[in-house]
């Protein structure tokens, strides 16, 4: 009886084999629903846990093989979400952070340029004469002419 038995076991371990290994050769997508499962922590833990769980109860050289499967899956599902191309192309914290410093690297701003231009006022008496009148108060009754 337990000839039959590690026939069966062996069988399925042959059986599971071939299935990752077609896995690995085909290279077909990871279906989106299942892409977004597998690229969460969560996901890759009870992925590797079940690794280590072939680890114990299969051959080796199975549970390497579901080891590489365990690794691909995680590669193809974070291409299927787009995980993988978020963290290629977007810049890091210090790149960020680098562009934003050169964006603020201004020698002088726009306010020190306009008072930098105009002149001095020397005490007690104007730049230029002012070419107006002042018509603010009449010297009879304190009262402004329209």
């Amino acid at each position: 009886m337990s000839i039959i038995r590690s026939l069966k076991v062996k069988n399925l371990e042959f059986l599971l084999g071939c299935v990752f290994v077609v896995y690995l050769v085909l290279g077909l997508d990871m279906p989106e629903p299942i892409a977004t499962y597998v690229d969460t922590i969560f996901g890759k833990i009870v992925l590797f846990c079940a690794v280590i769980f072939m680890f114990f109860n299969v051959s080796p050289a199975l549970a390497g093989l579901a080891l590489f499967v365990a690794v691909d899956i995680v590669r193809r599902s974070s291409n299927a979400t787009g995980f993988d191309a978020l963290l290629r192309f977007s810049p890091s914290s210090e790149k960020r952070d680098s562009q934003m410093e050169s964006y603020n690297k201004i020698p002088f701003t726009l306010e020190q340029e306009i008072i930098s231009g105009i002149p001095i006022n020397q005490v007690g008496g104007s730049v230029f004469p002012p070419k107006y009148k002042p018509v603010i108060a009449d010297t009879e009754f304190n009262i402004s002419k329209f």
